[in-house]
C-alpha cells in the first residue's frame, strides 16, 4: 500500500500599520504572510506633510510567529512657517526662509537687519507661535530709509560744527534748522531744502554762515572833583574778525595820572557781532600858581593861589590892590607859562605912592662854562636914593665863579660886588637910582 502525506507549514501574519500620533490611519494596513520562523521585512513609507517618528509593536524586521504580529509606523504631522522680508509694497528684500516642525510644536522667528531699511511691523502669522497642520506665513515688513546730512559751513565751505545725520522713511517729512554759531551769521541754505521728504538716495542740507566782526571801543577819560567824566582824546574804534585778539593800553597824558580801567578787559578775544568798551580812567595832576604882591619894603600885601591841570597855560595879570600901583617895569618873567607838578610863585611889586621911583635888581643864576640859565632867580627893589646891599647865596651843589652885572635900562649909581672865598655867596651893594633895571648874573660851576 502507499501513503500520501500532505505536509503543512504553519503560517504567521504581520500586519503593517501607518498611523499618526493620534493612531489615525494614514494608509491602508498591509498584511504580510509567511511561514513561522521565516523572516519578514517591512518598509517605511513617506507621507506628505508627515515625518516618521518611531516603530511601535513588532519590529520592522523579524520572523513570522504562530500568533499574528503588528508593526506600527508612527508619523507626526508637520507644519511649515514661511518667513518673508518685504518692503511697504510687498517687494521681497531677502530670500524667504521656511521653517518646518511638528504640529503644536513651537516656532520662533526674528527680523533681519536690512541695509537702508527699518523694520516696521509683522503681518500674517505671529513672529513666535506653534506649527499648525496648514502652512503659515510670517511677513516682516520694512520701510525704506532715507538719510539727510545737515552741514554747517562758512563761506569757504569750512566745517563750523559737526554734521548731523537724520534718518527717516522714504516719503516721510524731515525738518532742519540753522544752528546758532558764535561769531557767525546765517546766510543761506544750499543743496537739499531745509524742509522736505526723505528719499531713497542720500540728501545733504548745507547751512552757510558768514563770519561776523566785532568792535572794540577804547576811551581815555578823566574824572574831575565832581566825579564828572571828560574825554581826554577822541574814542578809538577798531574792528576785528571773530576770534581775533585785541590789545589796548593806558596812555601817558601830560597832566593826568592813570587810575583804573572799566568795562572790558584791556586785552582779550573778540566775539563776532559784539561791541567791547574798554574805558581808561585818569585823574588830573594839578599844579598851583601863587600870586604874591609886595610893597616897596617887601611887605606882603597880596596872596592868592590858583590851581589847574599840569601843562595848562596860564597868564597872570597883576591884581588890583586898593591904595597901590603895580610897578610896571618889573613885571615877573613867569607871569605867563604852564602849570607844573608843584607850585609857581608869581610876584608883583607895588608902590604905595603913585609915581614913586625904584631901582630893580634881577638876580639870575647862570652856568659859568656853557652860559646857560640854571635858574631865573628873583628880583629885588630899592627906592631912589636908598642904600641897598643884597647877599646872594649859591645854589646847592654849585659854587660862584664870578658875579657879572648887566644894565637893562638907565645908568645906576656906582655899586660894589664881591664873592665869598668859599664861593657859596656873593654881594652887591650901592645907592639905588630910580628908573633903573640891572641884572646880576651869578656864574656858577658844579662842585
Amino acid at each position: 500500500s502507499q501513503t500520501v502525506t500532505y505536509v503543512y507549514q504553519q503560517q504567521g501574519t504581520v500586519t503593517v500599520r501607518y498611523v499618526d500620533t493620534n493612531d489615525k490611519e494614514l494608509a491602508k494596513p498591509v498584511t504580510l504572510t509567511g511561514g513561522v520562523n521565516e523572516p519578514y521585512d517591512t518598509t517605511q513609507k513617506e507621507f506628505s506633510g508627515y515625518k516618521f517618528v518611531e516603530v511601535k509593536g513588532a519590529p520592522a524586521s523579524g520572523e513570522f510567529k504562530p500568533e499574528s504580529q503588528t508593526v506600527t509606523y508612527v508619523y507626526q504631522q508637520q507644519g511649515t512657517v514661511t518667513v518673508r522680508y518685504v518692503d511697504m509694497d510687498d517687494k521681497e528684500l531677502a530670500e524667504p526662509i521656511t521653517l518646518t516642525g511638528g504640529v503644536n510644536e513651537p516656532y520662533q522667528t526674528e527680523p533681519k537687519e536690512i541695509s537702508g531699511y527699518k523694520f516696521v511691523e509683522v503681518k500674517g502669522a505671529p513672529a513666535a507661535g506653534e506649527f499648525k497642520a496648514e502652512n503659515q506665513t510670517v511677513t516682516y515688513v520694512y520701510q525704506q530709509q532715507g538719510t539727510v546730512t545737515v552741514r554747517y559751513v562758512d563761506m569757504d565751505d569750512k566745517e563750523l560744527a559737526e554734521p548731523i545725520t537724520l534718518t527717516g522713511g522714504v516719503n516721510e517729512p524731515y525738518q532742519t534748522e540753522p544752528e546758532k554759531i558764535s561769531g557767525y551769521k546765517f546766510v543761506e541754505v544750499k543743496g537739499a531744502p531745509a524742509t522736505g521728504e526723505f528719499k531713497a538716495e542720500s540728501q545733504t542740507v548745507t547751512y552757510v554762515y558768514q563770519l561776523l566782526t566785532g568792535t572794540v571801543v577804547t576811551e581815555h577819560v578823566y574824572i574831575d572833583d565832581n566825579n564828572n567824566e571828560t574825554q581826554i582824546v577822541d574814542a578809538i574804534e577798531k574792528t576785528y574778525n571773530h576770534g581775533e585778539t585785541y590789545l589796548t593800553e593806558e596812555q601817558n597824558f601830560e597832566g593826568f595820572e592813570f587810575i583804573r580801567t572799566e568795562g572790558g578787559t584791556p586785552t582779550g578775544t573778540v566775539t563776532g557781532g559784539s561791541v567791547i568798551h574798554v574805558k581808561y580812567i585818569y585823574k588830573e595832576i594839578k599844579g598851583t600858581v601863587t600870586i604874591i604882591g609886595y610893597d616897596e619894603n617887601k611887605n606882603e600885601i597880596y596872596r592868592k593861589t590858583i590851581s589847574e591841570r599840569v601843562g595848562t597855560e596860564y597868564a597872570i595879570q597883576p591884581p588890583e590892590i586898593p591904595g597901590y600901583l603895580v610897578i610896571d617895569n618889573i613885571l615877573p618873567d613867569n607871569a605867563q607859562g604852564e602849570y607844573i607838578d608843584g607850585n609857581i610863585d608869581v610876584i608883583f611889586y607895588y608902590s604905595s605912592e603913585q609915581g614913586r621911583i625904584v631901582q630893580t635888581t634881577n638876580i639870575v643864576f647862570k652856568d659859568y662854562n656853557t652860559g646857560g640859565i640854571i635858574d631865573e632867580g628873583y628880583s629885588e627893589i630899592a627906592t631912589d636914593g636908598e642904600n641897598y646891599s643884597y647877599t646872594i647865596k649859591s645854589i646847592p651843589g654849585y659854587y660862584i665863579e664870578r658875579l657879572v652885572v648887566d644894565m637893562i635900562s638907565g645908568f645906576p649909581l656906582p655899586f660894589e660886588t664881591s664873592v665869598s672865598p668859599d664861593g657859596q655867596s656873593g654881594t652887591i651893594s650901592g645907592v639905588a637910582k630910580g628908573d633903573v633895571i640891572i641884572t646880576v648874573y651869578l656864574e656858577l660851576t658844579k662842585q
